[in-house]
């Protein structure tokens, strides 16, 4: 079975365990969490994937990782679930598909806005709305300044990319010059 199918199986789990709880928002900062004590700690990988350690090893670590980054029972049940099921590895693709999948129930869509020059918190606050409008959904805006696009906004939401920038426009202008158009 494919690794994003492996990991959407679980995070979907995990996300019905938090809407019957009512603790979704919670549970991702929980798996959030554990997932950035795997990003910031190679030792950590070795001892969950290492054959010479055995399952209530790599658990009793991980209880005790999981006590100094205050996680809840669900969480800690989902991790030893992983361990015990030789998942661990891929709590990170996890946790990206958890948040995806909590994003979606909520109603939520992240979109990236790259400029030119950084906008103001108000601007970003009306781009915020307008593309709320768009979409039907709260936006998250990530905003980005990248100096190369001379001028205008490039916006990318929900998979789908809007380039207004002068850079573009500049580069279609010379592709209809040299093609004579």
């Amino acid at each position: 079975m494919r690794e994003d199918t492996i990991a959407e199986r679980y995070a979907r789990a995990l996300l019905d365990i938090g809407v019957d709880k009512g603790t979704l928002e919670n549970l991702g900062t929980e798996l959030n969490r554990v997932r950035k004590l795997f990003a910031d700690s190679q030792e950590l990988h070795k001892v969950m994937s290492h054959p010479s350690f055995d399952v209530e090893t790599r658990k009793k670590v991980l209880g005790e990782l999981m006590e100094r980054v205050i996680v809840g029972p669900t969480c800690r049940n989902f991790m030893f679930l992983l361990v015990d099921r030789g998942r661990i590895s891929m709590i990170e693709r996890i946790a990206q598909v958890f948040a995806d999948l909590v994003d979606q129930h909520l109603g939520r869509v992240k979109a990236t806005v790259t400029v030119a020059q950084a906008m103001s918190p108000a601007d970003q606050k009306r781009l915020e709305r307008a593309l709320g409008s768009v979409t039907g959904k709260t936006v998250i805006l990530d905003h980005k300044v990248d100096k190369s696009i001379i001028a205008g906004v490039v916006t990318e939401v929900d998979g789908r990319v809007f380039d207004g920038s002068v850079r573009t426009s500049l580069q279609t202008i010379g592709a209809r010059l040299r093609a004579g158009v």
